[in-house]
């Protein structure tokens, strides 16, 4: 049985690196459907999305 795995990122202020991000971690060879991507966003300047194995969670600044 295989595990699932969660890839925790956190960025602040990088939108030139997040499509850069999805691709790599989507090209790896571990089973999809046991892998999940969170992207934290520290700039709260983007809203929630999620996509095929990959979500950004968007953190309202204070």
């Amino acid at each position: 049985m295989s595990m699932k795995l969660a890839a925790l990122c956190c960025t602040y202020h990088r939108p030139h690196t997040l499509g850069q991000l999805i691709e790599s971690f989507l090209r790896q060879d571990y089973p999809k459907e046991l892998r999940e991507l969170i992207i934290l966003d520290d700039a709260g300047q983007y809203e929630n999305q999620e996509g095929n194995g990959w979500r950004l969670v968007s953190i309202p600044r204070r």
